[in-house]
């Protein structure tokens, strides 16, 4: 892959990453639940959902399936405000 569409990846995946740890934190707030229990549904230990939620962790897509889990939340509710250029090809529509 070309340098520059190296780059433009891995910015688009840096935004997705933040736009997941701001959901997951608002949706959690938003439910009235502790990270201790939405940590304990997910299987994830307490300072691991920290991390994803302050954008320190960098999310794999089994910390994706586990925020899913843990909040009670589809995919969709995680990727709420990120790009249509960085959504669209995962094709949720599919579903």
């Amino acid at each position: 892959m070309p340098p520059v569409r190296l780059a433009a990846a891995m910015l688009r995946y840096v935004d997705l990453s933040l736009v997941i740890a701001r959901n997951a934190r608002a949706l959690r707030a938003a439910a009235r639940q502790r990270q201790v229990d939405v940590a304990a549904r997910a299987g994830l230990a307490r300072s691991t959902l920290s991390l994803i939620e302050s954008g320190e962790r960098r999310i794999t897509i089994e910390d994706i399936r586990a925020l899913c889990v843990g909040l009670n939340v589809g995919l969709r509710d995680l990727l709420t405000g990120a790009e249509a250029a960085v959504v669209a090809p995962l094709r949720l529509d599919d579903e």
